[in-house]
């Protein structure tokens, strides 16, 4: 064996390949190429096409005979394991000496791509020396097992014909790869082994494998279709208590509506290997562990509730369940709560449009790989996940969520999850996001960047009580359609920061507690808050300690109805600025230290605007008739002493009396308003509810009795007629 010089041999014959072509080679071979796994170890397989036959071609030492007879399945991995699949086997064909298994399979399945075998390979004249070459491969190890590319040169063919040398950087897991031709990308080879003592590769040739199967009929073993066995294991655990009492294993909610489908005529039951009549539970003669086997006799479609609250569950196998056909998974492991571990990774979900609360109350859930799932059709996502408080970590990154319209609650109480991954989410058709990440206390970041929520309504409690959420970016968040935004950051205890920039709340009605028990949060900018429609901010800013400064300048609060402890808990609050002077705004800042500022920089007096302790006159009837009284004695008394002291009759007389009375009353009666108006615009609620009408009428009856007086002080010439007259309007503003 002559050994080459592998540096000098890549260098003779680059390879013009940039990252980009790299990154196309691998999106587009993600459904062409498999990885598979059993007990002979980890390797590589691919998807072609010859002679209209659909094949899967691997290594001998990867899958062979004693591995596949008698199976009419083989399960694969598709797209970086993201995809797991049963691939129907129609039949297959083994060589040991060429180290290949070609297996011809049904094509049923709209993931595969196939691949095209190079003609030029059964040209007896074929020269394929020093041709650039790429290998797809799965690696055992590192790079989290993800689909490779590794470049390199063919060199020859060896002696025997069939098998042929490369250079190519190959690990473990690589068995099984296809050898493509850089110029057309079509297959001329497979890798088999690496030569350690060679320093290179030694692939075959794939025309002999392949004309050996077209041709030796003989050899070729064929394999009946065989509907896939509909079969779900389950385990039960029985402690003594459970003895003789009715324990359910499947659908313990007892609505007679449920599981409709199942019978004793399509389902069968095997408990400890001993056949039941069909029925959703038994009752279990001796403590220890129960295998249940349900076999079905049909395409069951609905599997809402299935296993709902069978909460002795330990274990369920669906690897045999066929599912292809069920459009309803809602509340199927409900409740769950001893399960610690779900195989779903052969769940064929594609027709599905309902997961709501699918595994709400698996408490005990610990991992669970939803890489398998096709959720293109599904339109409910709430609850999914509620209640899944030991889940660490749940990768989406799969999901199709384009039709989703309700995520409501779909992570609350996920309270040990920390990191999560909603990059790949399009909601762009979500209308509810209620409650989404409720008490996901261990959350310290979450990027919801890709989030389009034009049309979300809802975002009430939406992250209420992630009291480790140090930082949240909803700058991207378009919430012109949202009329609840309340509790939404209540119990954030670890922010310091929102970025609110982007909300239009100009449909929002409820704010209560929307920042309430937010702490740590030392500024907020609201000025983008239209607020012309909210009815209720009651606790809004309750326990927001660490506020300073506020700017609520943008605030209309004119249809605010609540406002109940809004700044309640309020210790270093040092500065609110407000626009529109709202007397219920005034009040619940009244037991702040704030200052407050008008819009125009002018300082606020709270005491001027509420009397705390309810002396004010304004609103005293003894007070207002005192008022009166005084102010008609001095009136008088001002006319009388008038007309003891000056001629009435004297034109120039009358025009000084005029004008010393007409001051006179004017300064009693502007002074008297003026402790009115300065009263009335610092009233607080409770002044305004308890006001009596006759007030307001006296408050303007009085100026109404200043214009009358003047005017009657001009047209008569009498005094006792302007004194007769003015009492008389005295005494009706009094009455009134």
């Amino acid at each position: 064996m002559i050994e080459i010089d592998k540096e000098k041999l890549l260098n003779k014959y680059p390879l013009p390949v940039t990252i980009d072509e790299t990154e196309l080679i691998l999106k587009q071979m993600r459904y062409s190429i498999c990885k598979l796994e059993n007990e002979n170890g980890v390797g590589t397989g691919f998807f072609c096409q010859i002679s209209n036959k659909k094949l899967l071609i691997t290594n001998n030492h990867v899958i062979n005979e004693e591995i596949i007879k008698d199976k009419n399945i083989i399960k694969v991995k598709l797209n970086d394991n993201k995809i797991k699949k049963d691939i129907k086997i129609k039949n297959y064909y083994t060589s040991i000496e060429y180290d290949t298994t070609i297996i011809e399979i049904y094509d049923n399945d709209e993931y595969i791509n196939y691949l095209e075998i190079d003609n030029d390979i059964f040209d007896e004249n074929i020269n394929i020396n020093n041709k650039s070459i790429y290998i797809i491969q799965y690696l055992k190890y590192g790079n989290e097992q993800k689909a490779s590319v590794s470049y390199g040169i063919l060199n020859r063919i060896q002696e025997d014909k069939y098998n042929i040398i490369h250079y190519c950087n190959l690990d473990h897991g690589s068995s099984g790869s296809p050898i493509l031709r850089l110029s057309n990308k079509k297959i001329i080879g497979m890798h088999k082994e690496d030569v350690s003592n060679y320093s290179y590769n030694r692939g075959v040739l794939l025309k002999y494998p392949i004309k050996e199967y077209l041709n030796k009929k003989n050899e070729i073993k064929e394999i009946k279709e065989i509907n896939k066995i509909n079969e779900i294991k389950l385990k039960i655990k029985i402690e003594k208590g459970d003895i003789n009492r009715e324990t359910y294993f499947l659908d313990n909610t007892k609505n007679i509506d449920n599981l409709k489908e199942l019978n004793e005529l399509n389902t069968e039951i095997f408990i400890n290997n001993k056949k039941y009549k069909y029925s959703k539970s038994f009752k279990p003669e001796k403590k220890g562990l129960y295998e249940i086997k349900l076999k079905f006799n049909i395409k069951i479609k609905n599997c809402s509730d299935m296993f709902k609250d069978c909460f002795q569950l330990t274990n369920i196998d669906l690897s045999s369940f066929d599912t292809k056909n069920i459009i309803d998974m809602s509340s199927m492991f409900y409740s769950c709560s001893n399960l610690t571990n779900i195989d779903l990774s052969y769940f064929d979900t594609k027709n599905v449009t309902n997961m709501s609360s699918m595994f709400c109350g698996c408490l005990n859930l610990t991992n669970i790989d939803l890489s398998s799932f096709d959720t293109k059709n599904v339109t409910n996502m709430s609850s999914m996940f509620n209640g899944c408080s030991k889940l660490t970590n749940i990768d989406l990154s799969s999901f199709d969520t384009k039709n989703v319209t309700n995520m409501s609650c779909m992570f609350k109480g996920c309270s040990k999850l920390t990191n999560i991954n909603l990059s790949s989410f399009d909601t762009k058709n979500v209308t509810n996001m209620n409650s989404m990440f409720i008490l996901c206390s261990n959350l310290t970041n979450i990027d919801l960047s890709s989030f389009d929520t034009k049309n979300v309504t809802n975002m009430s409690y939406m992250f209420i009580l992630c009291s480790n959420l140090t930082n949240i970016d909803l700058s991207s968040f378009d919430t012109k359609n949202v009329t609840n935004m309340s509790y939404m950051f209540k119990d954030c205890s670890k922010l310091t920061n929102i970025n609110l920039s982007s909300f239009d709340t100009k449909n929002v009605t409820n704010m209560s507690n929307m920042f309430c028990g937010c702490s740590n949060l030392t500024n907020i900018d609201l000025s983008s808050f239209d607020t012309k429609n909210v009815t209720n901010m009651s606790s809004m800013f309750n326990g927001c300690s660490k506020l300073t400064n506020m700017d609520l300048s943008s605030f209309d609060t004119k249809n605010v109805t609540n406002m109940s402890n809004m700044f309640c808990s309020f210790s270093k609050l040092n500065l609110v600025k407000i626009n529109n002077i709202s007397l219920n705004l005034i009040k619940e800042l009244r037991d702040s230290n704030a200052n407050i500022i008008d819009q125009f920089g002018n300082n606020i007096s709270k005491d001027n605007y509420l009397n705390n302790n309810n002396s004010n006159k304004f609103y005293n009837n003894n007070y207002m008739n005192s008022f009166n009284n005084n102010m008609m004695n001095n009136m008088n008394n001002n006319i009388i002493n008038s007309n003891n002291n000056n001629n009435m009759n004297n034109n120039n007389y009358m025009n000084n009396f005029n004008n010393n009375m007409i001051n006179n009353m004017n300064n009693n009666i502007i002074n008297s308003n003026n402790n009115i108006m300065n009263n009335n615009n610092y009233m607080n609620n409770n002044m305004i509810n308890n006001m009596n009408n006759n007030n307001f009428n006296m408050i303007n009856n009085n100026f109404n009795m200043m214009t009358n007086m003047n005017n009657n002080m001009i047209n008569n010439n009498s005094g006792n007629n302007l004194i007769f007259n003015m009492n008389n309007n005295m005494m009706n503003n009094n009455i009134k």
